[in-house]
């Protein structure tokens, strides 16, 4: 049998722990991910907090997203508007007591679809 090389020996062992790092980090990036797609994907119920009634509002003047709307065709607009009892529509007895928890993101929906640039007129 041939003799075994130290040096060689440790260079695998250091590129199998650079290996293990990488694949780590991919998979805590990926819990990472799934995590952030279930908290996206839940349902929120009323009673709301203040500031929740603000980003569903806020989520539904975005007119880069499909808002709520009342099943009633009211002309000139079907969206209910958010209070802390739930949704509300203006216009008849239409209520609505649950929102996806993505609609409280309201920073990352202010730059949706596309993050504004340094060229852009209105970047800050």
């Amino acid at each position: 049998m041939r003799p075994v090389n130290p040096l060689l020996v440790r260079r695998a062992v250091e590129a199998f722990k650079k290996r293990r790092i990488i694949l780590d980090y991919m998979v805590g990036g990926l819990n990472d991910a799934m995590t952030a797609a279930l908290e996206a994907a839940r349902i929120i119920h009323a009673p709301f907090t203040s500031e929740e009634v603000d980003a569903l509002n806020a989520f539904q003047a975005n007119d880069y997203v499909h808002p709520f709307t009342c099943p009633t065709n009211h002309v000139p607009d079907r969206r209910p508007m958010a209070t802390q009892a739930g949704w509300i529509c203006p216009h008849c007895d239409y209520k609505q007591d649950w929102a996806h928890g993505f609609m409280l993101e309201n920073p990352l929906l202010q730059t949706w679809p596309f993050p504004p640039t340094a060229g852009d007129a209105d970047a800050t």
